[in-house]
């Protein structure tokens, strides 16, 4: 009589697998699309610049290469330096582009209020007289 070996069923693929494989998905989704973005950041048109900032909304550096390229081509800057700004609060260069921006707008008290802001979190802003 031959022997029979009676396997369990075992499911394909179990829940902790499962929960891997989701995880490395979400994980391989994110950095292809940050690097996408990261591309786009660097790139010479003003669109690819705005969607690297649409796909990357929380990332403070692409906002400031948006900025950068709209003071190139003489658009307003303010409101994507606000935005990296808002994003990376303690960040001294930032404050001080927010202040470079609104002196060239006229802005003078905001230009101000902005350097002292650099200046109190960086002591390279701090007036050397």
């Amino acid at each position: 009589m031959p022997l029979r070996r009676q396997f369990a069923i075992r499911p394909a693929l179990s829940l902790g697998r499962i929960m891997v494989l989701a995880i490395l998905a979400v994980s391989f989704y994110w950095s292809i699309r940050l690097g996408w973005a990261d591309r786009l950041s660097r790139g010479a048109t003003l669109a690819q610049r705005e969607r690297a900032v649409a796909l990357a909304p929380l990332l403070a550096p692409f906002a400031e290469r948006l900025a950068q390229r709209q003071q190139e081509l003489g658009v307003d800057a303010r409101p994507a330096l606000q935005r990296a700004h808002s994003l990376d609060p303690e960040n001294p260069d930032r404050w001080s582009q927010l202040a470079q921006s609104a002196e060239w707008s006229g802005d003078y008290p905001a230009a101000e209020s902005s350097l002292l802001a650099a200046a109190a979190r960086s002591h390279l802003y701090r007036p050397k007289y």
